[in-house]
């Protein structure tokens, strides 16, 4: 009970910090310690740590809510990799936060290609795949979704791909997915653009089904 004094000192109300006073003066200078105070120490002990949970709880949502709405994904992915997520208990503590899937999108970058001598402007999509499953990833399927900063529908489109992804790696496609400029007519690089270049595209990604190197396939 000799940490009391000490957590008083973080306590608001000058009651608060008397009472945990108290409770560690009568353990420190040798006084009778009878269970009803004991019982009163203690419940000032649990109702410090309660307190001290909520406002870490409530900081981290507010981090995650402002992650959450940044529009950048590279920025987005650095933001909510730099929260740290409180426990509630220490058997939690201890346990991974596990994805909702084995086999899961992790990040997308787009990229601009100008136009050249012989070859047009484009827009490129490249999108990068997390496998937290015990088997090799070797082939997915996945639905492409790529919005403006209105949330309007620039590109839907489904893909197969073919990409060795070993058992809890992340690995980058070794395949992109263009959209080329076409001088005589308007083309989906044009809708593209404007929000790519802006760093408003925003690309979501959600697989379909993936093909494991022991020759099962899970739908998702």
């Amino acid at each position: 009970m000799h940490f009391l004094p000490l957590i008083g000192l973080f306590l608001p109300s000058y009651e608060y910090k008397y009472a945990f006073a108290e409770c560690g003066r009568s353990t420190l200078e040798g006084n009778e310690f009878r269970m009803p105070k004991r019982a009163i120490c203690l419940g000032l002990v649990l109702t410090f740590f309660s307190l001290w949970s909520s406002v870490v709880q409530a900081d981290y949502l507010s981090n995650f809510r402002a992650c959450r709405s940044e529009r950048d994904p590279m920025r987005r992915l650095a933001c909510f990799d730099s929260v740290e997520v409180p426990p509630s208990s220490a058997n939690e503590a201890e346990q991974p936060i596990k994805p909702s899937q084995p086999v899961s999108f992790s990040l997308g970058r787009f990229a601009i290609d100008n136009e050249g001598i012989t070859t047009f402007a484009r827009v490129r999509f490249t999108p990068t795949f997390a496998n937290f499953s015990n088997k090799e990833v070797v082939a997915l399927t996945f639905n492409l979704r790529i919005t403006n900063a209105f949330g309007q529908d620039i590109i839907v489109t489904k893909k197969d791909l073919d990409i060795i992804i070993p058992a809890g790696k992340i690995i980058q496609s070794p395949k992109y997915y263009f959209w080329e400029k076409n001088p005589a007519s308007e083309s989906d690089f044009d809708a593209l653009i404007g929000p790519i270049s802006t760093g408003r595209a925003i690309a979501n990604v959600q697989i379909e089904r993936v093909a494991f190197s022991d020759g099962t396939i899970e739908n998702y």
